[in-house]
């Protein structure tokens, strides 16, 4: 079912073949028997396995094919479950020889899919789930009610579910897709159940913990340029750093070396006012770097920004915060902040503390503001208390880790 494809009638024979092949009624023209059944992909070798006794072990067996197809070299279409499809779908399908592998994109189980055709005569008669795992439950039409055919595909249970990542099988005869503009669209497809709606934010801050590091006093500057609409922070110098155990350092020594750099974030764009917390404003996502000289600590995505109408520090009407995401990570390096926060922090946040809001008068003009700029963790785990002689050996190690994500502007 990918609309994004022409049509190839050429299909429809072949898989008559086939669905007498698996004992179901050769279909009629009006017929759109659907097939299902879990199987497992090895990425490797592109090789698809049944899982359980369905149509598509049989399918397999009456072709003459062995049992882990290749998915690609023996006709094996291939498309995606997003989350469009949790809201209603029209599609069609292109009738892949050996039927279509789904892949669950989302972060989302699929345990049911259902199917609708969006007209009143045609139906899924013959549609066949797999003992065990899969059913498929078809409801014929009535005209008279104006209720076209539906296919509801049901998981016998949450281990049969599709989870994020995994694969179901699906053969679908050829039937019209957009790809058409001479016809419509042949099925509405809609998988469930709904993901759950993300939980709104805090309409306070969240609350700083260690490890923690951060530039004290005032900091940096957060200029808004009213005109383009976007925010630009001064580079901010790391004066102190907070261990786990409550302790902290405001210079380098044996166990520290992250003091005196230099936190630089790039600028964001204002998206507009948080439709959530009154007061607040959300921001894009940029990118942040800490570094020292040629030495780099940490470089990753400042994501979820919002500017708060409070502040956890005195004298400062506005604090913006936003989750930090570490791309490139670079273990030891002598910091013992470093290795505690990559050891033992589950959320790193980055806090600039001002009064933006009241200086950009709600972001409509031009303003700056000057504040401190502090990296800290929101969730740590496990208790910090029991800790620190993991933490020296973690640091002995002085590995680097890296997954290379190009910084976006001059260094």
């Amino acid at each position: 079912m990918d609309g994004r494809r022409p049509v190839r009638t050429w299909c429809v024979p072949l898989l008559a073949v086939i669905f007498c092949a698996l004992g179901a009624t050769s279909a009629r023209a009006n017929d759109f028997p659907i097939m299902v059944q879990g199987v497992t992909v090895d990425p490797k070798s592109n090789t698809v396995t049944p899982v359980g006794n369905g149509p598509f072990t049989a399918l397999l067996k009456n072709m003459g094919l062995p049992a882990t197809p290749n998915a690609f070299a023996q006709g094996l279409g291939s498309s995606k479950f997003n989350l469009p499809m949790f809201d209603p779908t029209k599609t069609g399908s292109v009738g892949d020889a050996l039927g279509t592998l789904y892949v669950n994109v989302t972060k989302f189980p699929v345990s049911d899919i259902e199917l609708t055709m969006n007209n009143l005569t045609d139906t899924f008669a013959g549609s066949m789930g797999t003992n065990g795992s899969w059913n498929a439950m078809v409801t014929a039409p009535n005209a008279g009610n104006n209720q076209p055919a539906t296919l509801t595909i049901t998981a016998a249970n949450m281990g049969s579910a599709i989870q994020p990542n995994q694969y179901l099988w699906l053969m679908i005869p050829a039937a019209p897709s957009d790809s058409d503009p001479k016809k419509p669209d042949q099925f509405t497809m809609k998988l469930t159940p709904a993901p759950p709606l993300p939980a709104p934010p805090p309409a306070m801050p969240p609350a700083k913990q260690a490890p923690a590091m951060g530039t004290g006093g005032p900091g940096a500057s957060l200029s808004y340029d009213a005109g383009t609409g976007m925010l630009t922070f001064s580079p901010g110098t790391v004066n102190v750093a907070q261990y786990l155990d409550g302790s902290s350092t405001t210079s380098n020594g044996p166990t520290e070396s992250i003091i005196d750099s230099t936190i630089t974030v790039q600028p964001t764009a204002l998206i507009g006012p948080d439709p959530q917390i009154p007061g607040a404003y959300d921001f894009a996502d940029t990118l942040v770097q800490v570094a020292q000289g040629s030495t780099i600590y940490l470089e990753g995505t400042l994501s979820d920004t919002r500017v708060y109408p409070d502040s956890s520090v005195a004298g400062d009407t506005s604090e913006l915060v936003g989750d930090l995401t570490w791309e490139d990570t670079y273990p030891g390096l002598g910091s013992r902040y470093l290795t505690e926060d990559l050891s033992f922090s589950v959320l790193d946040d980055l806090f600039a503390d001002g009064n933006l809001i009241a200086d950009t008068s709600g972001f409509t003009q031009d303003g700056s503001a000057s504040g401190p700029i502090e990296i800290a963790s929101v969730s740590v785990t496990p208790e910090p208390s029991t800790l620190w002689l993991v933490a020296i050996g973690v640091m002995a190690l002085a590995a680097r880790v890296t997954t290379r994500r190009r910084w976006c502007q001059s260094r």
